[in-house]
């Protein structure tokens, strides 16, 4: 299913929906390579990442740059001063184009399969909304340091049980509002 404004030619490349990962960073560097990388060996390929370097100061934006430069998908956009987390995820999230959308932090990675699970699910389940997995914790290392169990989600009125891997269709953005 396509919505109003959202389909591009790019949206069903190969019969897959896009997915918009959008990724804010503000001096990032120590990890941001690893972060991208998981992005890019994903096995689901119809995906856009949208790198928002939030003014850093540091190498963050010569490894955007080496990234977008060798990989499409990867749109990227600086902002002149230091807008905050909100702030860069409201202009990320403004840019995507994908009919499912996500956001990841500079160092979390994503498992192979990660993406692909999910859209799965949505697509078998259009009446849900939000799909989010468990994740593990690593250390400095990457290591894997533990695990981050979900809550069901029933748990919803009561904190926030989703943790850093999910994925929901750009109609409920929609729906909500920006």
């Amino acid at each position: 299913m396509t919505y109003p404004g959202r389909a591009t030619e790019e949206t069903y490349m190969c019969g897959q929906p896009l997915v918009s990962i959008v990724l804010p960073t503000y001096n990032g560097s120590r990890y941001l390579a690893e972060a991208v990388e998981s992005v890019i060996a994903q096995s689901y390929t119809n995906w856009e990442l949208i790198i928002v370097d939030d003014a850093s100061t540091d190498r963050t934006p010569e490894i955007i740059a080496a990234y977008a430069a060798k990989d499409a998908r990867i749109h990227t956009v600086r902002h002149p001063s230091n807008r905050r987390l909100p702030g860069a995820l409201n202009t990320g999230f403004e840019a995507a184009r994908g009919e499912y959308l996500t956001w990841t932090s500079d160092d979390n990675l994503y498992r192979p399969a990660a993406i692909a699970d999910m859209v799965a699910f949505l697509q078998s389940h259009a009446e849900v909304g939000l799909v989010y997995a468990d994740c593990s914790a690593i250390d400095d290392r990457g290591r894997t340091a533990g695990m981050f169990y979900t809550a069901e989600p029933e748990f919803l009125p009561f904190g926030n049980p989703v943790g850093a891997c999910f994925l929901y269709p750009s109609r409920v953005r929609d729906q909500v509002g920006k």
